[in-house]
């Protein structure tokens, strides 16, 4: 039901929306589609919208995404978490979303096996384009399906924290390495408690999360999110506690490109630290710190000035963390202010 149609992928530009939905739909409420049944378990629940999707098959659970994932809206009754179900309606693209609505029967088959959630980095879980080839794997791929990120850190990417979730930087799995080096955690219809600010983890915490791929345009900046399904979905980790990752650092420089880049690392043990700023050809423009350091997490920040305050010219700026034997790099375009 959520494959694209041949047809919007061949439009200029590329439109990825579903062939059994009905006209427009990119950023707009789009018409329903013809009559349809769609199958699938049912993987999230917020208020009157849901989350289904299909099961991988036995033995072989479902790692690489193919449009598998759809939301439900407003059913005539309620729907059970880990159930399979066959609901006929209509399709539609709902903001680029895929969404199954104007339903008129709901067949309950009854208690089925949920696949584990699907394991993205940030960088897959949030770069979103149209892929006319389809021969790139993107977060558009993993819409309405229940993934997790490992080992995320909580940062502040605006001057002011959003009240209806979190953002979170860094994974440990590879990804594309073309997308935003962060993804907003969202509140979805206020399923982890109020929307305000004390809700969230701390800014430097470092947690799991599981969740459902949304999209959602209701925003200045359109994009991919997470939407956790309880407070249960996310995990913390203590401070200075590695799990999981050895004892291999976690660094990231957000947002990119920026007037003002934030530094976010976490240590797993005590460390002489070194963290400065590069330019192309390798010269050291800024020392950002500099000696020991205990474990934790730790945000710093970079307006653009040298060692000698004076504004460095916009352009890419590298930026590299050495820590007990261990160095990381991050890349970033520095605009002007």
């Amino acid at each position: 039901m959520s494959r694209p149609s041949p047809d919007s992928l061949a439009l200029i530009p590329c439109m990825d929306k579903s062939r059994f939905a009905g006209g427009l739909g990119d950023f707009t409420n789009g018409g329903f589609g013809p009559r349809s049944t769609v199958t699938g378990v049912v993987t999230g629940i917020f208020g009157n919208l849901y989350y289904m999707q299909d099961s991988g098959s036995p033995g072989f659970p479902m790692q690489r995404a193919d449009h598998r994932g759809i939301t439900i809206f407003a059913p005539p009754v309620a729907l059970t978490l880990g159930h399979r179900y066959l609901i006929a309606g209509a399709d539609e693209e709902f903001y680029k979303e895929n969404e199954f609505a104007a339903i008129v029967y709901v067949s309950d088959k009854g208690a089925a096996t949920l696949d584990a959630p699907i394991n993205l980095s940030v960088n897959m879980a949030s770069y979103d384009t149209c892929d006319a080839g389809r021969n790139i794997l993107d977060g558009r791929d993993y819409l309405s399906l229940l993934v997790k990120l490992n080992r995320v850190t909580v940062v502040q990417r605006f001057a002011t924290l959003p009240t209806n979730g979190f953002h979170v930087a860094g994974a440990a799995l590879g990804g594309s390495g073309v997308g935003p080096d962060t993804i907003f955690v969202e509140n979805q219809n206020t399923v982890l408690g109020p929307n305000a600010v004390g809700t969230y983890p701390a800014v430097g915490t470092v947690v799991d999360v599981i969740g459902l791929e949304h999209y959602t345009t209701n925003t200045s900046t359109p994009s991919l999110r997470i939407c956790p399904r309880s407070q249960a979905d996310i995990t913390v980790h203590a401070a200075g506690v590695d799990r999981g990752t050895g004892n291999s650092l976690s660094f990231s420089v957000y947002p990119n490109p920026a007037r003002t880049a934030n530094i976010a690392f976490s240590l797993p043990k005590a460390s002489n630290v070194k963290l400065g700023v590069y330019d192309l050809l390798g010269r050291q423009v800024a020392h950002i710190a500099d000696g020991a350091f205990a474990a934790g997490n730790y945000q710093k920040a970079w307006s653009g000035l040298d060692d000698n305050g004076t504004k460095v010219h916009s352009g890419v700026y590298f930026y590299r963390l050495t820590a007990n034997g261990e160095t990381r790099t991050a890349r970033t375009l520095l605009l002007d202010n």
